[in-house]
């Protein structure tokens, strides 16, 4: 009984430190041009995120993180925001919300795939802003 018990919470440990890297997803196609599409998609992502890198030339961002806490002030999750550029001609931009869950066990990140409800948010407003 006692083995399977530490069997048991040894499997439920090591799923728990597990990590999951996020994938890119797909912008949709825009039918303006790659000087206009730019400011928009920059303006989109700094809208909800503090912005760490630009870089217009290569087409790639890269926000800070933002943290989510508990009511005790400790750290439950992160999210940050990357896009990069597929193609200017046609347009095509790849985004993610990379998403990282704290482990108290280890006291760090471990990365937990993309942040969907994020993603679904920015996916409608580029598709909206992107006409």
């Amino acid at each position: 009984m006692i083995k399977r018990t530490l069997i048991a919470v040894s499997f439920l440990w090591l799923a728990g430190c597990a990590t999951v890297e996020p994938v890119w997803k797909t912008i949709p196609e825009a039918a303006i041009s790659y000087r206009k599409a730019w400011p928009i998609i920059v303006s989109t992502i700094s809208d909800k995120f503090d912005i760490v890198t630009v870089d217009a030339n290569s087409g790639y961002l890269r926000t800070d993180w933002k943290v989510k806490k508990d009511f005790l002030g400790t750290p439950e999750s992160r999210v940050r925001m990357a896009v990069r550029t597929e193609s200017k001609e046609p347009l095509k931009f790849n985004f993610r919300a990379e998403f990282e869950k704290w482990n108290a066990w280890t006291q760090a990140w471990t990365p937990s795939g993309n942040d969907s409800r994020i993603e679904s948010e920015l996916q409608e407003e580029f598709a909206a802003r992107l006409k």
